[in-house]
């Protein structure tokens, strides 16, 4: 697993001047051994602070090196490449589909779709490579309100929804990380790391 880092240097003229990777022992490596990586491998996950435009100007590389290789390689064209995106909740997951397939305005869609509010700058370049060569965006959160649901009445409570409201959820009752697990999520989580807002507003379009 590749870890990046912002470089020191970071001239906004080339992008690979603005992150460094590194393996999990720590070797440097390219960008390109990243991308070879995955000949061998189903998803490339990225974590993310969100509102660090370094990584979003690494997922868009990296998201723009992966179509292409699987585009042009012929003996690569059988693999779907698919952007998931952790900003946009299941129950969106229709105008979203909707968008891409030009079937609604881009104000719409952001109407509709509660991105967060730093859209605009860091999520709209990747949602409209895809659009543009014609990738599924797939909106991967569980919508707030039932996350809210299950911080104060515990995952038991979810089984109360209707079968809809099920639909947007994962199989119930879903597993449960193992301790381990959780201590780990709760350290990094507690490491400074920021997060959108909970309900955050949609954002200005000055591409309507």
């Amino acid at each position: 697993m590749a870890q990046i880092v912002p470089a020191k240097t970071m001239p906004v003229q080339t992008p690979e001047a603005r992150y460094r990777a590194f393996d999990s022992k720590g070797r440097a490596v390219k960008l390109e051994e990243i991308i070879a990586a995955l000949d061998k491998a189903d998803v490339l996950f990225i974590g993310e602070t969100h509102n660090d435009a370094t990584a979003h100007l690494l997922e868009a590389e990296l998201l723009r090196r992966v179509d292409e290789r699987f585009a042009q390689d012929s003996s690569k064209r059988n693999r779907t490449i698919a952007l998931s995106l952790e900003m946009f909740e299941r129950d969106v997951q229709t105008v979203v589909d909707e968008y891409l397939a030009g079937l609604v305005s881009e104000r719409h869609f952001l109407l509709s779709s509660r991105p967060w509010r730093n859209y605009e700058t860091d999520y709209r370049p990747l949602v409209e490579y895809a659009r543009t060569h014609r990738l599924s965006v797939i909106a991967a959160n569980a919508p707030a309100r039932y996350v809210s649901r299950v911080s104060a009445n515990g995952p038991d409570s979810l089984g109360a929804l209707s079968t809809t409201a099920k639909a947007w959820l994962p199989p119930l009752p879903f597993q449960r990380a193992s301790d381990a697990y959780a201590a780990k999520f709760n350290r990094f989580m507690g490491g400074g790391m920021t997060s959108a807002p909970a309900t955050p507003q949609p954002a200005p379009n000055p591409h309507a």
